[in-house]
């Protein structure tokens, strides 16, 4: 009997053991995940001010100008239908442009649950992990 109450101890001892090397793995990943999930949403955030900040206002203020410059011209000028043409094209690009900023900034990682989250943590440390060839 005293032997049983004794191997009962052991188990629930490395069972005790156990759930807190557990506890101790889960919160590394965690964090982990965490750190990188900061890294992802820091980077993309630099890369939507880049463009917002540059490229964007750059093409914003030649369409501006070109707007300018196409009221300039006289309605039946042979560059007039030219000019409008680029006109839609840059507007097309700045409106793209915009959207992209702005799906840069928007994080949809508030949808993916706990589960989906960790089950990543894996391919994650794995590809860090892997030698890089060439």
């Amino acid at each position: 009997m005293a032997d049983l109450v004794v191997s009962a101890r052991i188990a629930a001892a490395f069972a005790l053991m156990g759930m807190m090397l557990f506890r101790v793995r889960m919160n590394r990943l965690t964090r982990q995940l965490s750190l990188r999930l900061e890294e992802r949403l820091a980077e993309r955030t630099r890369i939507a001010q880049e463009l917002h900040d540059t490229l964007l206002q750059d093409f914003l203020s030649a369409s501006m100008q070109l707007h300018v410059a196409n009221d300039q011209l006289a309605d039946d000028a042979p560059a007039k239908a030219q000019v409008n043409r680029v006109l839609d094209v840059m507007g097309r690009v700045i409106q793209e442009g915009r959207n992209t900023v702005q799906g840069l900034r928007s994080s949809d990682w508030g949808s993916e649950d706990l589960e989906q989250a960790f089950s990543r943590i894996r391919q994650e440390l794995a590809a860090r992990r892997a030698p890089a060839f060439g």
